[in-house]
């Protein structure tokens, strides 16, 4: 009877740390597939709808951008999803 119970709990245990390395696993391979997901690309530099009165209450700031990132050829995209050769800097005037 005792070796019995004592299977059990071996048992037992086995499957609590086969579930927390399930979870382990599971959880990690989650994060590499964030991780090498596509960056968002930058959308609506202009933006044609902005208000007249909107746009002169707003103080316009000078922003100073250093990337890795390749000038994109799409029109309102300021970088694109590859990689450049050279370190890349552009400044961006934001309302």
């Amino acid at each position: 009877m005792e070796e019995i119970v004592r299977t059990q709990i071996m048992i037992m245990r086995v499957s609590v740390d086969f579930s927390r390395f399930t979870f382990i696993l599971v959880t990690l391979a989650l994060l590499v597939l964030v991780g090498c997901s596509r960056p968002p690309e930058i959308i609506g530099i202009d933006n044609p709808e902005l208000r007249a009165e909107a746009e002169a209450l707003s103080t316009r700031h000078r922003i100073f951008i250093t990337s890795t990132r390749a000038p994109s050829d799409e029109p309102g995209a300021l970088l694109s999803a590859n990689r450049a050769r050279t370190l890349g800097l552009a400044s961006v005037d934001v309302l």
